[in-house]
């Protein structure tokens, strides 16, 4: 027999498979060398369609060679041989990723038309923005400058980047058309102090204030800022002679409390210090957007800084940036609400407000989402209230700024508790905080009329520390909620015969630890012992929605004793969810599997039937899935049959009132009787962290299914 070559064997698959490489190769290459100039060719005429629909004037178009002194953000240009404009095309960054758009200008600075090119903006929100003739799209046409860009309600970070292109085809066409532009000049963080430059430039002698920055003996402070989830993020970077960065204040008080805010924290800001690019920094889990601001201000820093070192000495007196304007304007609707309801009435200024013999006016405030809500409040001469003006400009633009709108303000006319005005959807912090307002306004009327204002008795009240050991006889006890950051917080009050609070306890189980937390430790509740109303104490810094509810829950409690009701009181943020609870219980007795009766079966039977008992088990599955701004974990219980009987939800580190919607019952309930998420909607205006809800399902019944 004769012996195979066993050289032969070894080689044989390599020149195989050399052969079949170089035959594919080949093939490739020469379908690239037939495709690629067809494909090219489409590319071409859908430029060119693209352009002609954006400039429907413009013919014979041409690019222009030199980008040199535009904007970044511009990656070409085109001009129209007729000369009816030009076509410029621009790349900035929104909330999926790169936006791609072309803009037609004509010959007068007017935009003609715009197409998103290239996007990745969420289905349902940021598409508004990006969308061919969208409300946000049709209103560029026939603009000339982008002061009046109204932005898509919900979908700020898309309307952001979208903007930023607009304002760059405008630079972009004064250069092209001979101008000059102004290099942006940022300001100075709110939150920068003296103590800082002595911090990070010690033995520092000379300071000099110049534009875009502080130049001194020991460095350089350079101010830049980006954009952030909520609001522009402004820093100051310290620079050292060898422009080595030695530190970093910034300013995030714009963006959301515990989250975004940790971006400008010293544990966070210190990681730029040595580095020679803001990108050699990660970013924060949970805080994406607000930390990739700081990294994308660290790098206009960095490329400002020679600038900064050069630059002329700035005007002290320009350098606040008319961020008084906003109170005035308030100040003015406030004053046009008084001219409307008290037509020639003179008035007499007292604390917290003004009297007349036509009135009263109650100035007062709660805390709302990211800032404290000034509300006015007009009584007529019966106590009535005749309207209210409400201040939320520091609230989430689109958002919690409704709650300062005529079509909210209205409802509050004529009412005798603030309790009787539903809050906003989607507005619940900034609305419920008008509410706040007004029932402090309501219940101090009578104070500021006698001109002690809204806190006169307090100081008084809690003078009285003897009170803590009164009788015990006399005490009365109630319990009650009030909704929180991540679930209920509830309180047990005890009153003194008085009305004044003797003991206060909190369990907030559900908020953040170190955070929220903080709102149940003895030192914040303490501050409640011998006062009569919860609007005695002020909201804790960085725990404002546990505390506010804290507060709003020992006001119920309040209310209660007076009532002289004792025992557990329905809480005025948990009102509702008592009777959402039952409901999606009910609505989901009918099971749809039509088998109340066969779910329990199997739980009265597991014993008998040994060979089912794996199947046959019901199971708990914890698992989670990336929202918006945060991990969202979810708890899924199934029957034997896979069938969820059971679903709760933290969403805590959302956007509270928008992405927390998806932990509430009234989402979550839809899920019961289902085996996976694939057949519940999301919720919209908050897409993410729903779609987040259904995919951490999904992986639930996955493992539901493999075990």
């Amino acid at each position: 027999m004769k012996k195979e070559n066993s050289s032969w064997a070894l080689i044989a698959p390599i020149v195989v498979l050399v052969l079949i490489g170089t035959i594919v190769t080949a093939a490739l290459a020469m379908t690239d060398k037939v495709t690629a100039p067809i494909i090219a060719e489409q590319q071409a005429k859908a430029a060119e369609a693209a352009k002609q629909v954006v400039l429907p004037e413009g013919s014979d178009f041409s690019p222009v060679e030199s980008l040199e002194g535009l904007p970044a953000e511009v990656i070409s240009v085109d001009a129209a041989g007729n000369g009816a404009g030009y076509v410029i095309t621009t790349e900035t960054k929104g909330f999926g990723g790169v936006i791609q758009a072309m803009f037609g200008v004509d010959a007068n600075g007017a935009i003609t038309g715009s197409k998103v090119l290239v996007q990745a903006e969420t289905e349902g929100i940021g598409s508004k923005v990006v969308s061919d003739g969208s409300p946000f799209q049709t209103q560029l046409i026939g603009m000339t400058d982008p002061t009046n860009i109204q932005a898509t309600s919900g979908a700020t970070v898309s309307s952001t980047g979208m903007t930023n292109a607009v304002k760059a085809v405008f630079n972009a066409y004064t250069v092209l058309s001979g101008g000059t532009i102004e290099a942006t000049v940022y300001t100075a963080p709110s939150n920068l102090t003296d103590a800082d430059v002595s911090t990070y430039f010690p033995g520092v002698s000379t300071v000099t204030e110049v534009v875009g920055g502080k130049v001194t003996d020991k460095g350089t402070v350079v101010y830049a800022a980006a954009q952030g989830l909520m609001s522009e993020v402004k820093t100051a970077v310290f620079f050292d002679e060898s422009d080595r960065i030695v530190g970093l204040v910034v300013d995030a008080s714009g963006e959301t409390p515990g989250i975004g805010s940790l971006a400008a924290e010293k544990d966070y800001t210190d990681q730029f210090i040595g580095v020679s690019s803001g990108d050699d920094v990660d970013v924060i889990s949970g805080s994406t957007f607000t930390s990739t601001a700081v990294k994308d201000a660290v790098n206009i820093a960095i490329a400002n800084l020679a600038a900064v070192k050069t630059a002329p000495e700035a005007d002290v007196s320009t350098l606040a940036p008319a961020e008084t304007s906003a109170p005035e304007e308030n100040e003015t609707s406030s004053e046009a609400l008084l001219e409307e309801l008290y037509p020639g009435v003179t008035f007499t200024d007292v604390p917290d407000g003004k009297t007349s013999d036509q009135g009263t006016v109650v100035y007062a405030a709660a805390q709302g989402l990211m800032s404290e809500v000034k509300v006015t409040v007009c009584f007529d001469g019966n106590d009535k209230i005749l309207g209210i003006a409400v201040d939320a400009s520091g609230e989430t633009p689109g958002i919690g700024d409704k709650a300062a709108q005529k079509e909210f303000t209205d409802k509050f006319i004529g009412i005798s508790s603030a309790d009787d005005v539903d809050v906003i959807s989607g507005s619940t912090f900034s609305s419920t905080a008008v509410k706040n307002a007004v029932n402090a306004a309501i219940a101090g009327l009578d104070s500021v009329k006698a001109g002690n204002g809204l806190a006169a008795e307090a100081p008084a009240e809690s003078e009285a520390p003897a009170e803590s050991v009164a009788p015990a006889e006399g005490d009365v006890t109630i319990s009650t909620t009030a909704q929180g950051f991540g679930g209920q917080v509830s309180v047990t009050v005890t009153f003194g015969s008085d009305g004044a609070i003797k003991s206060l306890s909190v369990s907030a189980p559900s908020e953040t630890q170190g955070l929220g937390s903080r709102a149940a430790e003895s030192s914040y509740t303490n501050k409640f012992i011998g006062v009569k109303s919860g609007d005695a104490v002020d909201t804790l810094s960085g725990a404002t929605i546990t505390s506010t509810a804290v507060k709003t829950a020992v006001n119920t409690a309040v209310k209660a004793f007076k009532a002289g009701k004792s025992g557990s009181v329905p809480g005025t943020a948990a009102t509702p969810a008592p009777t959402e609870t039952p409901a999606p219980a009910e609505t989901a007795a009918p099971v749809e599997t039509a088998a109340p009766v066969q779910s329990e079966a199997p739980a009265e039977v597991p014993s008998e039937a040994p060979s089912e008992a794996p199947a046959a088990a019901p199971k708990t599955i914890s698992t989670s899935a990336q929202g918006l701004l945060s991990t969202v974990n979810v708890t899924v219980t199934f029957d034997a049959n896979g069938v969820i009987t059971a679903l709760s939800v933290d969403a805590s580190g959302e956007t509270p009132g928008i992405g927390s919607q998806a932990a509430e019952s009234s989402f979550t309930s839809k899920f019961i009787g289902a085996t996976s998420g694939d057949g519940v909607d999301t919720i919209s205006g908050a897409t993410i962290t729903s779609t987040a809800v259904k995919t951490a399902v999904n992986s639930a019944a996955a493992q539901f299914k493999s075990n």
